[in-house]
């Protein structure tokens, strides 16, 4: 297959693409924790702030595209088994921890300022809670991507881009980021059907000038106040700034960060959906039980607290075996359930 070509030959998987998933998610995290930590009313550091905001137009761009790298290996599967793995693998773990965001807000309900309604659960239909979009929108855009197979990734994805700019010129936020995010979603197949032909351009000497030029760009956005997300003049440095790292990480590939990267890459939907908990976390615990008033220092402890944790729960959710909290097992709920319940007895 084609978009196997520049894949590990063990495990199917390619590393540099995990390792690059976990160069996202350290993004995500980073961007959160500089929003959890000034929710006391304390400023954002500007430094933090300039460097959220250089990422800003790359960010999830970068994530939804490594997603789209992975639709052709499964639709080579058939659609049966297609549609059964995004279920047991994006729409169950989105409804779990749906729920228990939505229980735990409940619970702090008494002591939040921020009224809930037993009715508010029925927005995980429509409306996904905080950053469970994400895994909202990756379930439908497999849906959409095997429905629409047959029309071109390049065609679909500029359709995409155009309805984005109509929703944006409108002020409908988050419309204009599911198309936007959608395009980007076909670029990540385009890609990997043609992994070798894309990355033998990406290093032509040339080629590669312009993506540094356009990466170097998102700092300069960044520093001028300009850096935008989610829209159509972000969308030259988004691309640049994924070319450069596609052909970075691939040239890096056997360096030995590499593969921890890679390792946090593999688990990234684990550390995605718990990292914006332990960062809630954190910034009460820290509130709560220190003097901590200056906003960088703040910034530092919830944000280190929300990397901590999240790579923590990695390994504990291997060594207790609680994958079936992200992921439906194939032996069954039950079964998974009793056998992690048993290990730790």
């Amino acid at each position: 297959m084609i978009h196997r070509q520049i894949a590990d030959a063990n495990s199917g998987r390619m590393s540099w693409m995990d390792a690059l998933r976990g160069c996202a998610i350290l993004l995500v995290i980073f961007d959160h924790g500089l929003g959890q930590a000034a929710k006391g009313g304390l400023a954002e550091p500007q430094w933090a702030a300039t460097l959220s905001m250089i990422f800003h137009p790359l960010r999830m761009p970068l994530m939804v595209f490594l997603s789209g790298m992975l639709l052709a290996r499964s639709l080579d599967k058939g659609p049966r088994a297609f549609v059964r793995g995004k279920v047991h693998n994006i729409l169950y773990p989105y409804f779990l921890w749906a729920l228990v965001y939505y229980g735990l807000w409940f619970a702090a309900a008494p002591v939040a300022t921020v009224e809930r309604e037993l009715s508010d659960v029925l927005n995980i239909f429509y409306s996904p809670p905080n950053h469970m979009w994400f895994l909202y929108y990756l379930f439908i855009y497999y849906l959409l991507a095997m429905a629409l197979r047959a029309v071109p990734n390049l065609l679909l994805a500029s359709v995409s881009l155009g309805i984005s700019f109509l929703f944006d010129m409108r002020d409908m936020d988050q419309f204009q980021r599911f198309f936007f995010l959608f395009a980007f979603f076909l670029l990540g197949d385009l890609v990997t059907r043609h992994a070798e032909r894309v990355l033998r351009t990406l290093r032509e000497p040339r080629v590669f000038a312009l993506l540094v030029a356009g990466s170097v760009g998102l700092v300069v956005l960044a520093l001028m106040g300009m850096s935008s997300r989610y829209q159509l003049t972000s969308l030259p440095f988004a691309c640049a700034g994924i070319g450069l790292a596609i052909v970075v990480f691939y040239l890096w590939r056997p360096y030995r960060f590499i593969d921890r990267l890679a390792f946090v890459g593999r688990h990234s939907l684990q550390a995605y959906i718990l990292h914006w908990l332990f960062l809630a976390a954190g910034y009460v615990a820290v509130a709560k039980l220190t003097a901590i008033t200056r906003p960088t220092a703040m910034f530092l402890a919830v944000t280190t607290i929300g990397y901590v944790a999240s790579f923590v729960s990695i390994v504990v959710i291997r060594r207790l075996q609680l994958q079936w909290l992200f992921s439906w097992p194939r032996e069954g709920l039950p079964t998974a359930v009793r056998a992690s319940l048993t290990l730790r007895t």
